[in-house]
């Protein structure tokens, strides 16, 4: 007994016919908590012939232009390649990668749709392409609080990772100028912060520096004088 009602039963698969027709696996939906496990499910199926699963979508691996425009236009919207090749329709990520090494005019017009899409060429890019200056300027600011690069970019999950503000930074001047002025003023900031400690210390250093010159100036103590030694008296001289 598996311990679902009839009710349970019928709710169950007729979740799992609309799963297996959007291309989940038995795996995948087996897994889901409070649903029976793979063998059960398929016990279930064989008791009731009269249900037609769908057969799980294969995805397409080999070359085809349709896709390929479906997958440059995509990516000319915004979409990183990693969640496009998450569609079932499409193939997977290794696929289009083999596609761009074979086909040098597939790979010119999938670069060409990233960088028409204003998304970077690493790190996460589907995320910061409407929002990027917003980003960096929240993270200039950080930086002129003194944070670091990685404690700035760790600060929310929104911004990019700093291996990626670095790609940036390479790839824009002005995102390299705003950084690097962001930079100077967090140094300036810090310096002028220390400035009152340095002081002091430099006085604590002048002084002790005088006091030793005022104290190899003064003339040495004069020497005790040392009383003159002690004779002894003559030995006195008995009588006859």
């Amino acid at each position: 007994m598996s311990g679902f009602t009839p009710a349970q039963r019928a709710a169950l698969l007729e979740q799992l016919l609309v799963r297996r027709a959007a291309g989940e696996t038995f795996k995948a939906i087996a897994a889901t908590p409070g649903w029976p496990s793979r063998p059960t499910l398929r016990k279930w199926l064989r008791n009731r012939p009269h249900l037609d699963v769908p057969p799980l979508r294969a995805r397409p691996t080999r070359w085809s232009a349709a896709l390929s425009r479906d997958i440059c236009r995509r990516v000319l919207d915004g979409e990183s390649l990693r969640a496009i090749c998450a569609d079932p329709a499409m193939p997977d990520r290794k696929s289009v990668l083999q596609w761009a090494r074979a086909r040098p005019g597939f790979a010119r017009r999938l670069a060409d749709a990233r960088a028409r899409s204003g998304a970077p060429a690493t790190g996460r890019p589907s995320r910061f392409r409407l929002t990027r200056d917003m980003v960096v300027n929240e993270i200039c600011l950080r930086l002129c609080d003194g944070e670091t690069a990685e404690q700035a970019c760790a600060a929310d999950p929104d911004y990019p990772g700093h291996r990626t503000l670095y790609d940036w930074r390479r790839d824009d001047p002005d995102i390299d100028r705003k950084v690097a002025e962001a930079s100077r003023i967090a140094a300036e900031t810090k310096a002028q912060a220390n400035l009152p400690c340095m002081r002091a210390y430099l006085a604590e250093v002048e002084a002790y520096r005088r006091w030793i010159t005022e104290t190899a100036a003064r003339p040495p103590p004069p020497k005790p004088e040392t009383p003159p030694p002690r004779t002894s008296a003559a030995p006195r001289r008995r009588g006859p």
